[in-house]
């Protein structure tokens, strides 16, 4: 090489290598010296040819793998200057150059400032193959790939020692450089990627150096990155299970790489695409969760880069694997969360067809993933039809489905509780505690104990504040529509009914609890008891066994805690101490009776209806005193409606605070609140008669109501003072007065007859000296009275109770007197003579045939007509449970009040129907009114017929649970073949017939199973064998009957693939309806045919009638009057 004459040259000239060892100290001193004197010559400013003779010595093994690693080191300095001062040509061959890198790069290794005192020498070799880009050298080695990935391995395994960041960039560095220039080896790829996917990102420099790394060099990496997974992919997502753990490694690491550096995998998240097609389910499963993982990242770049992948990714939720469905769910709420901006309506309209899927699992986890979302995206975002979905999913048939939807929506509430003051909010959520309430119509078991455990985790949850929890209480009442408030009326009479069940039980725990302590009596009674109280759950015998299992121990301390925490007359407070008591002692006693035992207290419901409650439920009462406010007033009538129900229901969790509903109707301006204090001090006290005592003044204000108020004044006033203590005079005086005002003169008669009404009710015995006198000023004075009204066009059939005439009203009022002194006298035990009784009952059924079209043909109000059948009806029925009046409603009686349920007046048949219902539901009348709800079977309103059809099949299915051996006696179809075939409408035509089959078919299809339906055959066959015990002449209707129901049965069979079993079935039909036919009439009978053959041939061949729809009621819930009227078959 050339050089100018003034050319700096090395001046270096001691011996580096020697025929012998050269001491370490001396060696050290001259490569010192020599690595001083080389890193001052600056490029291209040096004599190369004086640096030839130290650049071969520098590379003798007695130098450059000297045993001291400080002489190694200064050496590798030496040899980086000469590869700096020789650049681009380096004075060593291939053989030589692979020798000094791999020294270069075994001291890149030992880097670490605070274990080495040659720290300075390693860094200044990083330094210059960084700033002199001499590392480049090593790209055009033969070994180069292996060489770059043992340099690689070295320096993320030195980075990780915290070394100073210095030493991390010129590291980044170098190897960017290689990346640039030398093809990475599959470990270094690996290397990287591993890195890049480390979870601890904050604190770890490795993965910081590989951010960096990538960063540099994204347009050659994102290449070999590609390459890289696309081999991957391709060679393990066919490799069955073997390959499955490799590609679980690939796909995590592609999730959490593309949280730090997305553009590196341009190329690589399009082939994530692919696998979600594969017939492969694991491989499918997997695409699915990685995709979602990255959709569901802060970033939203995903969605704008590929939207044929989200769009692949939103079909998943379709796949065929149940599996897969579920994780698309738990990943759609997180990507919901994240980018609900992006994708709400998308997925509002996926979970709304998911929560309908086939698989139970898939609907569950739709209802677990919502319920775990954001309040405030669910507030946001989530649409109404979705959340209304979600409470559907309460109804669902599996439990598991049901239990997640009413937490998640009881979750979704009690966040958004608090916000319901804002009337978007109020309308979107405020509506969940009401449809959960829908809920209790089904009449599942199963799922009223998972709503008792919702309700009072989410709806009611624990609130040690008696004012909070009154005013949440009211708030969710107010949500209510009319089909909540029946069902919520039914939720407080099913925990009143459930407490006094317990409070038998513990009757039978008082002892030390050896059953050897009961007497047979006692122990058959609390038997009897413990099945009643299991009767109300779905899983009877772990009831049962929890029952005697807290019996059985022999802990006071238990039964004390069981008793406080079923007190209706305990606090709150006290109630929440003594239930957690029992619970707790409980599971260290009888751990498995844990959960059955938090059923039944659950059940009692008095975490949500308490005494605490009461007195703020009368303090809002008093809020609308001077304010007519809209929603001041709306809660001031939920308030009454409650406090009512409860006075009806626990009237001794309101006795107590009886003084201050008084204080309210000693008010002189009292206003509308004392006609509300009124009728609740009533409701409260005729369910406690003689437990209040009243001072004279309130006497006096009572009987003045009771004389001269309004109507319901009167009505509640006068219950208050016949179920007061020491008020028997003040009520004879009151009588007296009454008995007086009782003319058709007396302006203020519907007060006067209202107080006589009540009087008779409660205190009849008072009434009896002057009985003769009102039955005859009743049947001759009031009830002889007519509006008249011509024309047909001005007479309809039914106006609400407010819009009739006076006179219809005078009867209405007055013919209660008559009924309530039956039932007062049944009530009292005592005696009321046959003629009496029979002349009031006699004039209930003439009222009863007064149909609307007598009434139109005799110009009088058809509307006053209705109103007086559809109380007689419901008269009669109350009468008919007391056995002194039973003998007044046979058989044939009995069977004209179902005809009430075909009336043409549609709302004496809704309103008939609804009684009976209720009674039944109540168990407060006979069972065996079931059977006349049959005759709803053409019923032209179908939002009335689907509510019967409802309530027949609740009924039955809680009653028989599919068994034959508990046939309900109430459901025998011996009742409806002989309630048909007395109809009046009864014709033996081939249209007639038709008709009257249909009656059967809606039986059948309300009670035939599989297991039942031999024994109804059987009970047909036997009716068949039977003559009419009511009328002989009837028979031959009953035997027709028979035989569309035997025709109808078969056809039942055949279309479902049951089975009616041959062979003799023992049946018993009712006496009092059929009798033994001789034998040889029998076989007459058995002989002959009553049905032609184009009948039978018709029934026989009849389409099945689609299921009745659903229809949907007004905005109010209120049922829409209608105009049809109902033709008798």
């Amino acid at each position: 090489m050339s050089m100018d004459m003034d050319t700096p040259a090395l001046q270096f000239n001691e011996q580096l290598v020697g025929t012998k060892a050269i001491k370490v100290d001396v060696l050290t001193r001259r490569l010192t010296v020599l690595h001083n004197e080389l890193k001052a010559f600056e490029q291209t400013q040096v004599d190369c040819s004086s640096l030839t003779s130290v650049s071969r010595d520098l590379i003798n093994k007695k130098v450059l793998h000297h045993s001291n690693s400080t002489v190694t080191a200064l050496a590798s300095c030496c040899l980086a200057d000469i590869l700096r001062l020789f650049a681009p040509e380096a004075p060593y061959d291939q053989r030589e150059l692979k020798l000094i890198f791999d020294v270069f790069i075994s001291q890149l290794g030992d880097l670490d400032k605070n274990k080495s005192a040659d720290f300075h020498y390693h860094f200044y070799l990083l330094e210059s193959l960084s700033t002199v880009k001499s590392i480049l050298i090593m790209a055009d080695l033969d070994q180069a790939i292996d060489m770059t990935t043992q340099l690689f391995l070295q320096c993320f395994d030195t980075v990780g020692k915290r070394l100073p960041q210095n030493v991390q960039v010129c590291m980044t560095d170098i190897l960017a450089q290689l990346v640039e220039e030398v093809p990475l080896s599959q470990e270094v790829v690996e290397l990287v990627l591993e890195q890049l996917a480390a979870d601890d990102r904050a604190t770890n420099t490795k993965h910081t150096m590989a951010v960096d790394l990538c960063r540099m060099t994204s347009d050659t990496l994102q290449r070999r990155v590609c390459q890289y997974f696309t081999e991957t992919l391709m060679t393990v997502s066919h490799s069955g299970e073997e390959g499955m753990e490799g590609l679980e490694r690939v796909h995590s690491w592609i999730q959490k790489i593309y949280c730090v550096i997305p553009s590196l995998l341009l190329n690589v998240i399009p082939q994530l695409q692919e696998e979600l097609g594969l017939d492969e389910l694991d491989v499918r499963q997997l695409a699915t969760e990685t995709i979602g993982n990255m959709f569901a990242d802060k970033s939203s770049a995903l969605f704008r880069q590929y939207p044929s992948i989200w769009k692949a990714w939103l079909d998943r939720r379709r796949d065929k694997s149940v599996t897969i469905r579920m994780r698309w769910v738990e990943l759609a709420c997180l990507i919901y969360q994240n980018h609900p901006d992006m994708v709400a309506k998308e997925m509002n309209d996926c979970f709304i067809n998911l929560l309908t899927d086939q698989d139970e699992k898939v609907r569950s986890s739709v209802c677990a993933a919502i319920g775990k979302m954001s309040v405030e995206i669910i507030i946001e975002y989530m649409s109404k039809v979705v959340l209304k979905q979600l409470l559907m999913r309460c109804k669902d048939r599996k439990g598991v489905v049901q239990k997640e939807a009413m937490n998640a929506a009881g979750t979704i509430y009690n966040q958004v509780y608090t916000q319901l003051n804002d009337s978007k909010i109020m309308s979107n959520f405020g509506w969940i505690p009401c449809d959960l309430f829908h809920c209790l119509l089904v009449g599942n078991r199963r799922l009223e104990v998972l709503l008792d455990d919702a309700l009072q985790t989410h709806i009611f949850p624990e609130i040690m504040d008696d004012a909070v929890r009154a005013e949440r209480f009211v708030t969710v009442f107010m949500s209510f529509d009319e089909k909540a408030k029946m069902a919520f009326y039914s939720y407080i009479a099913n925990g009143k009914r459930n407490i006094e069940m317990l409070e038998k039980f513990i009757e039978f725990c008082d002892n030390d609890g050896t059953d050897s302590i009961l007497s047979e009596y006692d122990q058959n009674q609390a038997e009897r008891v413990m099945k009643m109280i299991a009767g109300q759950f779905e899983d009877h015998a772990r009831v049962v066994s929890s029952l005697k299992q807290l019996r059985d121990i022999d802990d006071l301390d238990i039964v004390r805690s069981l008793r406080n925490s079923i007190s209706v007359e305990k606090e709150y407070k006290n109630v929440v101490t003594a239930q957690k008591s029992l619970l707790k002692r409980l599971e260290q006693k009888a751990h498995g009776a844990l959960e059955p035992w938090s059923w039944l207290l659950n059940r009692t419901h008095l975490l949500v209806v308490n005494k605490s409650v009461v007195p703020y439920l009368y303090s809002a009462l008093r809020s609308t005193r001077g304010n007519r406010q809209s929603s001041v007033q709306d809660r001031s009538d939920a308030s009454q409606t409650l406090a009512k129900k409860i006075g009806t229901e626990f009237p001794r969790m309101c006795i107590s605070y009886a003084d201050d509903l008084i204080r309210h109707i000693m008010n002189d301006n009292g206003g509308s609140i004392t006609d509300i204090s009124l009728e609740i001090l009533a409701s409260t006290i005729k369910s406690l008669p003689t437990e209040l005592s009243l001072r004279s003044n309130i006497l006096t204000r009572l009987s003045s109501y009771a004389s001269n108020g309004s109507v319901l004044q009167a009505e509640n006033a006068t219950t208050i003072l016949c179920n007061s203590n020491d008020s028997e005079t003040t009520c004879t005086d009151l009588l007296d007065e009454l008995i007086e005002d009782a003319n058709l003169e007396n302006s203020n008669l519907l007060t006067t007859l209202t107080s006589l009404s009540v009087i008779a009710k409660y205190s009849p015995s008072l009434l009896r000296s002057h009985l003769n006198i009102m039955v005859d000023f009743v049947q001759q004075k009031c009830m002889t009275q007519k509006v008249m009204i011509s024309g047909s066009e001005n007479n309809p059939e039914w106006d609400e109770y407010d819009n009739l005439r006076e006179i219809s009203k005078q009867k209405l009022s007055s013919a209660p007197i008559l009924t309530n002194y039956l039932i007062g006298m049944a009530e009292t035990k005592q005696m009321v003579d046959d003629d009496i009784a029979l002349k009031i009952i006699s004039m209930l059924w003439d009222l009863v045939d007064t149909t609307c079209d007598i009434a139109v043909a005799d110009k009088t109000s058809a509307a006053e007509s209705s109103h007086l059948r559809l109380f007689a009806a419901t008269s009669i029925v109350q009468l008919g449970e007391y056995s002194a009046y039973q003998h007044f409603l046979d058989v044939s009686r009995f069977e004209q009040l179902g005809l009430l349920l075909q009336d043409s007046c549609y709302y004496v048949r809704f309103r008939f129907g609804e009684y009976l219902m209720l009674g039944l539901a109540k168990a407060e009348i006979n069972p065996r009114y079931q059977i006349l709800l049959f005759l709803c079977a053409h019923e032209p309103e179908e939002t009335y017929m689907h509510k019967v059809t409802n309530f027949i099949r609740g009924r039955i299915t809680r009653k028989i649970r599919g068994s034959q051996a508990d046939f309900p006696f109430e459901f025998s179809i011996d009742r409806l073949i002989h309630l048909l075939a007395h109809h009046p409408d009864f014709g033996s035509t081939d249209d007639e017939l038709y008709i009257f089959s249909q009656y059967i078919e809606y039986f059948i299809s309300c009670y035939a199973t599989q297991e039942n339906i031999t024994l109804l055959y059987y009970y047909v066959q036997r009716i068949k064998l039977s003559r009419d015990a009511l009328s002989e002449d009837e028979t031959q209707n009953s035997h027709i009957l028979c035989e569309l129901a035997s025709l109808l049965l078969e056809r039942r069979a055949k279309r479902t693939g049951w089975q009616i079993e041959s062979g003799r079935q023992v049946v018993k039909l009712q006496s009092k309806l059929y009798k033994p036919l001789d034998v040889e009439l029998q076989k007459q009978a058995l002989e002959n045919s009553f049905i032609s053959e184009k009948l039978a041939a018709r029934i026989q061949n009849e389409e099945p009638k689609k299921k009745m729809e659903k229809r949907i009621r007004g905005d109010e819930g209120a049922m829409i009057a209608s105009s049809k009227k109902i033709k008798r078959t």
